[in-house]
Order: structure tokens, then sequence, then C-alpha cells
């Protein structure tokens, strides 16, 4: 998301008393349809099976999986296809599922949770469990992130009873990358 929109979806933030919150996002924009590079994965162990025509990749132990400028981090990142589906190209998968203090950063926007999945085939990427975006000092945290990977609409939501909660700085926007 860029920090003009960032900033934005905290206005929505703000003014919204029902505990969601929709606004266009860029985030996880690599893992939109129509991609055509690899998904880079780096794990301690690899354990793959074949249950009813399903090919179940399981990664496990400090995983990172890449792709383009997207960088997810998990303890065990599953990555599912059919059985059939060829072993690379944008066919090859149909669910990342990431589980264990996960991390995903891109271009100076990080979003960390206890869970995310991203299904290729509806294009919906969710993260679950004590979510937190940010982009430089600005915050943004709540239950949940879903994003539409087509539309680039990205919702953030709260358990019943809580709260969505945003920090964000004036002019934040102006301070260079990285500091």
């Amino acid at each position: 998301m860029s920090r003009a929109a960032f900033v934005v979806a905290a206005a929505f933030v703000l003014a919204s008393s029902s505990g969601t919150v929709a606004q266009e996002s860029k985030l996880f924009q690599d893992f939109r349809p129509g991609s055509e590079e690899a998904i880079h994965v780096e794990a301690d162990k690899l354990e793959v099976s074949e249950p009813a025509g399903e090919r179940v990749s399981v990664f496990t132990g400090n995983v990172a999986a890449r792709r383009g400028d997207t960088v997810l981090k998990a303890t065990t990142i599953t990555i599912h296809s059919d059985a059939e589906a060829p072993a690379s190209g944008k066919e090859a998968f149909n669910l990342i599922e990431a589980e264990g203090k996960v991390l995903i950063t891109e271009k100076g926007q990080t979003a960390t949770g206890n869970s995310a999945s991203f299904n290729m085939k509806t294009q919906v990427a969710t993260i679950s469990g004590n979510v937190v975006l940010s982009q430089g000092t600005n915050i943004l945290s709540g239950e949940r992130l879903i994003v539409d990977l087509n539309s680039g609409t990205a919702r953030v939501e709260q358990a019943p009873g809580g709260r969505i909660r945003g920090v964000f700085t004036p002019n934040a926007a102006r301070t260079p990358e990285g500091q």
C-alpha cells in the first residue's frame, strides 16, 4: 500500500465503528494474477506427500519464500498443488499457507501475524492473529487482514468487541525509506 493509501486507510479506520475497514492495497502485488516469477523457497526441512491427487510440500524451520519483491517468512510454509500440475510456472500452486510468526515484507511495508494464506485460485490473501501492518512510523493493527489480489482491495477486521488500532505520523510520507 502506498504511503498515501496507508494514511487514507487510517482515516477509514478512525471513522469506522463496525470494526472493519476496506482500502485499496498494493501489498502482495507479486502474488497477483499474471505473475510469471518463480517462488523461491529456503527451509531447514522439506516433506512432500501426494494425498488424493494433491501434492503437499511442507517446508519447516526458518522458512523464507520470495516472489519478486515480496518475502514471506514463517516457521512452516505449506504449498498445495494438483499432483498433475507442472513443477514450476504460474499454474504450479493452488494455495500457500504459513504458520508461526509470519512476516511479510515488500518495499518498505511489513505485515506480521500468526498465520497467512494465499489462495492462488481465488486470489485472496489472508493474514490472521495479532496482525500488525507497518510502513515507516505508521502502524495499523487488527485481528485479520484480507486482501483481494484481483481488485487490490484490503480489509482489516477485528474480533468481536475488539477495536482496530492505528498510529499515523504526520508527514511520515516525506521521511526517506529506512529511517
